[in-house]
């Protein structure tokens, strides 16, 4: 990840999930570099093609949903589908969804909404793109 922006390596904190999906585990790191470690930006980061994002799309599309912690990641993503009867479930679309309700969850989180409130940290988003290497910010 330091690589996509151009850092050293340490230089930035990374907390990964497939889908970029919000647990507790993901929650608590994210609440530790803010609090503890005094960072001062919290980007979501996906990127073009997300498998996890694809299985969730196809999971509500087909209503064919995985057993086991993978439907924990399914139940995560599909409130970002677009409502029945829309014409586009585009990956492209999806991905867009599912970040920006993941930043409104992190933008209401306790932790945050008081360092956001402050102006002592911003949390944005932005899409990879695997073909270009770059990120296009949201």
């Amino acid at each position: 990840m330091e690589a996509v922006f151009g850092q050293g390596v340490g230089a930035i904190c990374v907390v990964r999930s497939a889908g970029h999906v919000l647990d507790r585990a993901v929650m608590g790191s994210i609440e530790f570099t803010v609090t503890d470690l005094q960072v001062s930006l919290v980007v979501v980061l996906g990127h073009d093609d997300c498998r996890a994002v694809a299985a969730a799309s196809a999971a509500v599309r087909t209503g064919h949903r995985p057993a086991g912690a993978r439907q924990f990641l399914i139940d995560q993503i599909a409130p970002a589908m677009p409502a029945a009867g829309s014409a586009d479930h585009s990956l492209e679309k999806v991905t867009r969804s599912h970040i920006h309700r993941t930043l409104a969850t992190l933008r209401h989180a306790n932790y945050l909404k008081q360092a956001i409130a402050a102006r002592r940290i911003d949390v944005v988003g932005g899409i990879y793109r695997l073909e270009s290497g770059r990120v296009e910010m949201l």
